[in-house]
């Protein structure tokens, strides 16, 4: 996800404007980011839930 974030700061700063023409809006290179640290934090909350569930079945 760092890779999405990284590469969206550098296209919205128009560092790759004069080599390829690409030009991001920086509102949407947040919404970007945003919605990229949420996946992150939603699949987090997912696999220690995953993990808790794992633990008590083990246990059994």
């Amino acid at each position: 996800m760092l890779f999405y974030n990284i590469l969206g700061i550098l296209i919205a700063a128009g560092i790759l404007f004069p080599s390829f023409s690409w030009l991001l809006n920086p509102i949407i290179a947040g919404a970007v980011m945003t919605f990229s640290s949420l996946y992150v934090v939603t699949n987090a909350l997912r696999l220690r839930k995953f993990n808790h569930i794992e633990k008590n079945h083990i246990g059994k």
